[in-house]
């Protein structure tokens, strides 16, 4: 699996965004077996986490971890973006 963060200035300060990374990422290691091999997660963090501290935002991250490993072993892909026809 590999992973990635987007961690904006919105969320708050160069310490509060490195904080949110390092414990995003803590969440996502423990929970790694939940997703098939090969998967690739990408996690944007928005200006609602930057509030979030502790239990509450090991709650919301496994709740996306929970849907997205099973929109990941179901199959279910997002399309490419499409290009306008000229």
């Amino acid at each position: 699996m590999r992973l990635g963060f987007t961690v904006g200035r919105r969320v708050g300060g160069a310490a509060l965004r490195n904080r949110v990374k390092r414990l995003l990422r803590e969440h996502f290691r423990q929970h790694r077996n939940a997703f098939p091999l090969g998967t690739d997660v990408v996690a944007v963090a928005n200006r609602a986490l930057g509030g979030v501290v502790g239990a509450a935002l090991g709650r919301a991250v496994a709740e996306a971890i929970q849907a997205t490993a099973a929109a990941a072993a179901g199959g279910t892909r997002r399309a490419p973006p499409q290009t306008p026809a000229r």
